[in-house]
């Protein structure tokens, strides 16, 4: 524990999360911090993982999930234990540089006089109220789109209407690049799109609601989307609260009571105080 930070705790729960979901954002954090030789280890863990696959003989048909489309892969114990051993590898090295890296900042620094600071009175800092990032008026409970970048053509005009972004078009790009990535069209009628864009003001979460299903938007398991959380971040934001609403997010949608008031409802209030309730 002592070679890493409070911060890297926290963003290690963050990243297990994610990484069973195999959203590959979690890991953004730690290699931010150190790109050399933290990037490489990555990907050293990562190619062991993928090469074992293909030894395994092992076979996905989804493209996206992680552990939660296993029911569908085939030869799923060994895909399992392809990852675990790509990740024990990725972190041991990762722990040898972290121990490595701690050990060269304990060395002492040369002595200097110190210098007393003039004492000043004691302010005592105002608590932070946690933030709504999902606004009663940023959810639409009866929307109906044809497709998947109408919808996200919505929510982009609706960012710039509530002052969130400053260009509709780049917020758009932002969300596209992201499907480019990988489909964030999850399981049960759920999507969590989500743009990163110098264009976006404010972080924030909009919400769009449509009954019928957006067709076109690949999900894990085929079904249309009904409810889409998107989340905005400021560039700036994209390896903290980025990661930390989209963690959130995801770990509320394993909540089956979470998933059916978001999805039954068509009250926007209720809505957003579910979500918000998530995200504190």
């Amino acid at each position: 524990k002592k070679y890493f930070s409070q911060e890297d705790h926290d963003a290690g729960i963050v990243n297990l999360i994610l990484g069973c979901t195999h959203i590959t954002e979690g890991a953004i954090p730690f290699m931010t911090k150190n790109i050399w030789p933290v990037m490489p280890i990555m990907m050293l863990g990562s190619s062991i993982a993928s090469i074992l696959t293909i030894f395994f003989n092992v076979h996905d048909p989804a493209p996206h999930g992680g552990f939660l489309v296993l029911p569908v892969v085939e030869n799923g114990p060994l895909w399992v234990l392809a990852i675990l051993i790509g990740a024990v590898v990725g972190g041991i090295l990762f722990v040898a540089f972290k121990k490595y890296d701690f050990e060269k900042n304990q060395k002492p620094a040369p002595a200097t006089k110190p210098v007393e600071a003039p004492k000043a009175a004691a302010v005592e800092a105002p608590k932070a109220e946690a933030a709504d990032f999902v606004k009663v008026e940023n959810v639409f409970v009866a929307e109906d789109f044809a497709s998947r970048d109408e919808a996200l053509s919505f929510v982009s005009n609706q960012a710039v209407k509530a002052g969130i972004a400053s260009d509709a078009d780049a917020v758009m790009n932002a969300f596209l690049a992201r499907e480019a990535e990988g489909t964030t069209g999850m399981m049960e009628g759920f999507a969590i799109p989500h743009a990163k864009s110098d264009a976006i003001t404010e972080a924030a979460v909009i919400v769009v609601k449509d009954e019928s299903g957006v067709t076109g938007w690949d999900t894990m398991d085929g079904a249309p989307v009904n409810v889409a959380i998107a989340l905005l971040i400021p560039g700036a934001q994209a390896g903290t609260t980025h990661l930390k609403i989209l963690s959130k997010v995801a770990e509320a949608l394993m909540d089956e009571d979470f998933r059916a008031t978001v999805k039954g409802s068509t009250d926007a209030a209720e809505i957003a105080k579910t979500i918000n309730a998530r995200l504190v």
